[in-house]
């Protein structure tokens, strides 16, 4: 009988195979971003803060590994694009990149930005140099010429989420204060991006891994240095991985909406 086959075995087999790679795909909850320095109007950006409950997961590289990680960025982009879909806005409208960030347990997941002019950032902050603020203004007041994409990269957007949800450090001298970085004490907070290239659409599969964007030959302000000035470590170039992560438990933070806030009614 056909029930006996081995032909139905082996699609039993596969049909086993399938479940297990679709059900260890988590569901991140990644959202459409209304933070305070995003007008609510023209500006696209998407993110989610998890808090895994076993804190030595996302930093034990026997239980996650570097493709993993960067399987998890790629969950969150597909979230994304998803969430997108839904919203029937153009296809130019969709940021075209996601970076997730590991610190202390809590992994941050947050878009480049699509809007018409680049980024607004809070007038206090920009006036601290090398603060977040401070590079995004950098990067808009340099033009195509330096860096191309005025403040808007995933990167400084995944620091404005870490600032927002652990609060703002003031100090005499500057008492309206800056973000707080990630620490870096014990080890290098991750990151991975997962994005299409420039020009491509949302729905042409051209996805793939990225590093954080260089400096060009005449200097610049690129990713790649803010990553250096807040202690981040890019990981490595590889295929993503999903096994396993069905059994990663992790919560939502309660106030994990502090970066994100419902728009206005």
């Amino acid at each position: 009988m056909f029930f006996n086959s081995p032909r139905f075995i082996s699609l039993l087999a596969l049909l086993s195979t399938l479940t297990s790679i679709i059900s260890a795909v988590p569901n991140l909850g990644i959202q459409k971003d209304f933070a305070a320095q995003f007008p609510h109007k023209g500006y696209q950006s998407y993110s989610m803060i998890v808090k895994f409950n076993d804190a030595s997961i996302p930093g034990d590289q026997g239980k996650i590994s570097d493709a993993q990680f960067i399987s998890l960025a790629k969950v969150a982009y597909d979230e994304m694009t998803a969430w997108w879909s839904r919203t029937q806005l153009a296809s130019n409208e969709c940021p075209g990149a996601m970076i997730a960030m590991e610190s202390e347990g809590t992994m941050y997941f947050a878009s480049s930005v699509r809007s018409p002019d680049g980024v607004d950032i809070n007038a206090f902050d920009r006036n601290v140099q090398q603060c977040i603020g401070w590079y995004q203004w950098m990067c808009q007041m340099s033009g195509d010429g330096t860096h191309k994409t005025r403040g808007r990269c995933a990167e400084p957007n995944v620091l404005r989420l870490y600032g927002d949800l652990n609060g703002i450090e003031t100090t005499p001298t500057n008492p309206l204060g800056t973000y707080r970085p990630p620490p870096t004490t014990n080890t290098s907070p991750r990151i991975a991006v997962w994005g299409r290239p420039s020009g491509a659409l949302p729905n042409q599969n051209k996805e793939s891994f990225f590093t954080p964007c260089a400096d060009p030959a005449t200097g610049g302000y690129g990713c790649n240095r803010m990553a250096t000035q807040y202690g981040l470590k890019s990981v490595s170039r590889q295929s993503p991985d999903p096994s396993g992560q069905d059994n990663w438990a992790f919560t939502l933070p309660d106030n994990r909406r502090v970066a994100c806030p419902a728009p206005p009614t």
